[in-house]
Parts: C-alpha cells; sequence; structure tokens
C-alpha cells in the first residue's frame, strides 16, 4: 500500500502518485537525480501502476527523452 502521503486525490476513491499531476513530472518517492541514478523510496510498496512499468517499454523510452536521455541499451 503506497503511503498515504505520497498521493495527491483526483476523484473520490481515486489517487495518484504524489509528483505525477505536475509538469515536469517528478514522483515523490523518487531519491536522487533524473539521469544520475534514481531509486525508489518505496519500493516495497510502489503502486500498481510502477509496477506495470517495464524498463524499455514505449513509456520508458517516452519517459527517457522528457528528460534528455537515450534509450536503454540491453546488450
Amino acid at each position: 500500500m503506497v503511503p498515504v502521503e505520497l498521493t495527491t486525490p483526483i476523484i473520490p476513491h481515486h489517487v495518484c502518485m504524489k509528483g505525477t499531476e505536475q509538469k515536469p513530472v517528478h514522483y515523490a518517492a523518487l531519491t536522487d537525480k533524473v539521469g544520475q541514478g534514481v531509486s525508489c523510496s518505496i519500493y516495497g510498496q510502489r503502486s500498481s501502476t510502477c509496477r506495470k512499468f517495464e524498463a524499455g517499454s514505449k513509456d520508458c523510452i517516452k519517459a527517457r527523452k522528457i528528460h534528455g536521455l537515450p534509450e536503454l541499451s540491453f546488450s
């Protein structure tokens, strides 16, 4: 279960992760600096959206482009 202090209400019974509703997006549980090595401070409690996110996926590529990072290489 995601800690309530790291969520923002959207509509009754629905929340988003704090920071993902902003531009630029910066998820509140990320530690350190994007592009220099980040980690999730609540990894064991992360949301279902985070659990479904896969490195190298279309969403990953999109997020990396937003931050000016190259696509991941799995070689």
